[in-house]
Formats: C-alpha cells, sequence, structure tokens
C-alpha cells in the first residue's frame, strides 16, 4: 500500500490506461491507413467521389469473369461428351462389325436380304436375288 492506495488500485488504474493507450493508438493506426489508402487511390487518379463508380466497375468485372469461367465449363463438358460419343460409337461399329463377320451371323443377314452367301451386296446380282428368294 503507498499513501493509502492498495497495490490492487493501482493495477487496475495502470491497467486502464493502458488499454485506453492501446485503444487510441489502434484508432490512429485506423486514420492512418484511410489516409493512405485514400492517397493511393487519388494517385491512381480515383477520387473519393468516385467510390460508387469503381465499386460498379468491380462488380461487372466480378460478373463477367464468372460468365467467361461458366462458358469455359460448358465448353469443357461438350468437348468430353463429344469425344466419350465417339469412343461409344466405335466400340459399337466395331461390336457391329465383328457380328456381322461372324458365319453364324451372316448366315442370318442373308436371309433377311442384307448381304448375299458370298458376303457381297445384292445389288447388280440376279443370281444372289434369286438364291435368297
Amino acid at each position: 500500500m503507498i499513501g493509502g492506495i492498495s497495490d490492487e488500485h493501482i493495477r487496475a488504474i495502470v491497467a486502464e490506461t493502458l488499454a485506453e493507450q492501446q485503444r487510441l493508438h489502434h484508432g490512429d493506426i485506423d486514420a492512418v491507413v484511410l489516409r493512405t489508402i485514400a492517397t493511393i487511390l487519388v494517385s491512381f487518379g480515383i477520387e473519393e467521389e468516385d467510390r460508387q463508380e469503381l465499386r460498379a466497375d468491380f462488380q461487372h468485372l466480378r460478373r463477367w469473369r464468372k460468365s467467361v469461367e461458366q462458358a469455359q465449363s460448358y465448353t469443357f463438358k461438350a468437348v468430353i461428351t463429344v469425344i466419350v460419343t465417339g469412343f461409344v460409337g466405335a466400340v459399337w461399329l466395331g461390336v457391329r462389325g465383328s457380328w456381322a463377320n461372324d458365319s453364324h451371323m451372316s448366315d442370318r443377314c442373308c436371309t433377311a436380304g442384307f448381304m448375299s452367301r458370298a458376303g457381297r451386296s445384292l445389288l447388280g446380282r440376279e443370281e444372289s436375288r434369286r438364291s435368297i428368294w
């Protein structure tokens, strides 16, 4: 106890004083940062009154960027779809070709009129048409 003031009271006063100084210090830092940003923007030719216009410009740029990203996504999906469709079509043609070349199946094709027994087209072959019909 010093001069009738307890140590706890002195600690409380010191803590309160330090907290007040820290609050003032943060306030000073905020003011300095705001002045610095305003100075930088003015050096780029952007006045403080142009903030709304600048904000609208940034919003437009964001919308444009998102639309470009969406178009890229759709393009990527379309390319993948074309590749997969081509691959599936090639596999289907391969399976169909092996099915048509099977000797057992070629007899069925002949009876259906798709190809002659010799494996040739029916067009222009009178003897092939007679043998099928």
